[in-house]
């Protein structure tokens, strides 16, 4: 990193915008120091962090540069690609019809759609929306990935109705026999599914004849005021947008954003502080108070960990649109997100009712992974007032 960037880089927390709220000084320089030494070390050019506990914010801040080139700093209200983060929200939306009696989460999908899926090598199994949203549906993105529906720079133009179609219909135009579906009994084996959210998409448009993104604005980013939150490129300030950047042979290059046609699996844009509003939500649910989102069982339905075969090491359980990872030797309750010049992350502790987001504009890598981590490590002890930094 050019040394310029680097001095920058470490003075830059000092005078950034953040807030803060029963969080000691010391603590507070302690995370300064850290995240700057992160950055510098993996090579990161933006981060913006949002922590907080018992349904209040504590502590967000931006460090490093939205834009390098530009020397544009990242501050609370720059938004970033947030990725696969966005299936928690689609996921919540889908459980919202739940609670409504809208949709049943062991009934099988075809009820709910105008076509029918079934995987060609058990066409006598139904497939159910929990095993949509627990990635146990057995669709597979093999042929996603082959033809990559990406776009660089803007919104896809293929609507949600031609992909799910195309993708899950024998005689669809983006079908294949061996790649769309897997070759396992639907609800047995976990396979991370981006189509499988899309169809989750579809089920809700065609449920409550309304599109997702104007549903999930109304019942998820109303009520919480993620007045900051986007799910299309066009609609989404330039101004306030971190520039993502892929690091290649030690120099960071800028690479245009992208949309996707499966956009009900990862095409929000928002900030750190709106994205832990709803981590904060999910994190500190009780029995005795009212969500603004879901009822308190429905969240613990989300969240109920389950394995199955074809889980990763790293990702130790499953719930519904919440996963587990590894943090500090111990499983947590988290969804990654991860596209070329963005990585993202969000934790979430129901025991302690904490929750940490992490957003960076650079690809996943095995440094900026283990910045990650050692960010949200800190970011949680960051909450424990009793412990030292």
């Amino acid at each position: 990193m050019h040394k310029m960037l680097k001095y920058l880089l470490l003075l830059l927390p000092l005078f950034l915008t953040n807030c803060a709220s029963g969080i000691q000084n010391e603590k507070i320089e302690y995370i300064d120091q850290l995240i700057s030494q992160e950055m510098e070390k993996s090579n990161i050019p933006g981060m913006a962090i949002s922590v907080g506990k018992n349904g209040k914010q504590l502590f967000s801040k931006g460090y490093g540069f939205a834009n390098i080139s530009s020397n544009k700093p990242v501050t609370t209200d720059t938004t970033f690609h947030i990725a696969s983060i966005t299936k928690t929200i689609t996921a919540t939306a889908i459980v919202q019809l739940v609670e409504q009696k809208k949709i049943a989460l062991d009934t099988p999908i075809n009820r709910y759609l105008d076509f029918s899926v079934n995987n060609p090598h058990f066409p006598q199994e139904n497939i159910t929306v929990r095993q949509l949203l627990n990635h146990t549906s057995s669709i597979s993105d093999e042929k996603a990935y082959e033809i990559d529906f990406r776009v660089r720079g803007k919104d896809s133009e293929i609507e949600l109705e031609q992909l799910v179609k195309g993708y899950l219909q024998s005689n669809g135009e983006f079908y294949e026999y061996n790649k769309n579906y897997l070759q396992v009994k639907p609800g047995t084996t976990w396979s991370y599914s981006n189509i499988g959210y899309a169809l989750l998409g579809y089920i809700l448009e065609k449920v409550t004849d309304e599109d997702l993104r104007s549903f999930s604005e109304k019942h998820i980013f109303s009520p919480l005021q993620m007045d900051r939150s986007y799910w299309r490129i066009a609609e989404t300030p330039i101004y306030n947008t971190a520039t993502s950047y892929h690091l290649n042979e030690d120099k960071l290059t800028e690479v245009q954003t992208v949309g996707f046609a499966d956009w009900p699996a990862g095409m929000i844009r928002s900030t750190a502080s709106d994205v832990n509003s709803f981590a904060l939500v999910t994190a500190n649910s009780n029995p005795k108070k009212k969500n603004k989102l879901l009822k308190h069982q429905s969240i613990l339905s989300m969240l109920a960990m389950a394995t199955f075969d074809g889980l990763p090491p790293w990702n130790p359980g499953q719930g519904l649109g919440w996963g587990q990872s590894m943090l500090d030797g111990k499983p947590i309750i988290s969804h990654w997100g991860g596209d070329p010049g963005v990585f993202t992350a969000v934790y979430i502790d129901p025991k302690t009712t904490a929750a940490v987001t992490i957003l960076m504009n650079t690809s996943a890598n095995k440094d900026t992974m283990s910045s990650l981590k050692t960010v949200a490590i800190a970011l949680f002890d960051l909450m424990n007032t009793n412990k030292p930094m």
